[in-house]
């Protein structure tokens, strides 16, 4: 079974679905449902696997970090002194999980999993990929000022910076997943074009800040309700 094919054919099905009809996604969690189910579809049949004491998918949702951190005024920090955050959707790696009992692959006790991490029960990857979704929106009629660009593109890159942490050496957490995908969904079908472009720009500006280079198992794709763009063309 090829993973990582599967989880980009899903993506891309999401999107063109996303560029068709746009207005079937009112929040986050209608695209991460429905990509949820694209994921699953294209892992079958491996999709649900057996475990050493039951039956499990690879596919979850809201799954917690292997660290604390802080996230308040769209920061993001690695800290001992922060509660877990949560992935949107997460690939478990198939060998690994195997080898596993559920209540360690719920990753609920914090403790326990963190010292099957040290014990390198977890190695390579306990994660073939983890994937963080945003959708922005607007009401009718209002404006995306070059203030509500910044601002997204600050939610935006929190996350990035949260998965770049997943992929990097972070204590205990090292070598957590293998890939990290950032999605981002730009649903602002109400918003007139010449009233976008302000927030649309300092967006960009924001996004084309960042050294995506230095990331390579770190992919961010913003999707319009037109176009698609890949982390390495904003640079």
């Amino acid at each position: 079974m090829d993973t990582i094919k599967a989880i980009d054919s899903a993506i891309q099905d999401v999107i063109d679905d996303f560029h068709k009809a746009p207005g079937k996604y009112f929040t986050e969690e209608d695209v991460r449902w429905r990509l949820t189910q694209k994921i699953e579809a294209a892992l079958l049949p491996a999709a649900d696997i057996k475990v050493s004491d039951g039956m499990t998918s690879l596919v979850h949702t809201e799954f917690p970090t292997p660290f604390k951190c802080l996230m308040g005024e769209r920061s993001f920090k690695v800290t001992d002194e922060g509660k877990r955050g949560h992935f949107d959707i997460v690939i478990l790696n198939s060998e690994i999980a195997k080898r596993c009992e559920l209540d360690l692959l719920r990753s609920q006790d914090y403790s326990e999993f963190n010292l099957a991490i040290r014990n390198n029960k977890m190695r390579p990857f306990f994660l073939d990929c983890a994937i963080e979704l945003k959708l922005f929106r607007t009401a009718k009629g209002s404006k995306w000022t070059k203030s509500a660009g910044e601002t997204d593109a600050q939610y935006a890159l929190q996350t990035v910076s949260k998965l770049d942490a997943t992929l990097k050496n972070t204590g205990d957490a090292k070598q957590f997943a293998k890939r990290g995908i950032v999605l981002l969904f730009d649903n602002r079908i109400w918003a007139k074009d010449e009233d976008s472009k302000p927030g649309r720009d300092q967006f960009l500006k924001r996004m084309k800040s960042t050294d995506w280079k230095s990331h390579p198992s770190l992919s961010c794709i913003w999707v319009t309700i037109k176009n698609t763009l890949k982390s390495p063309s904003f640079n």
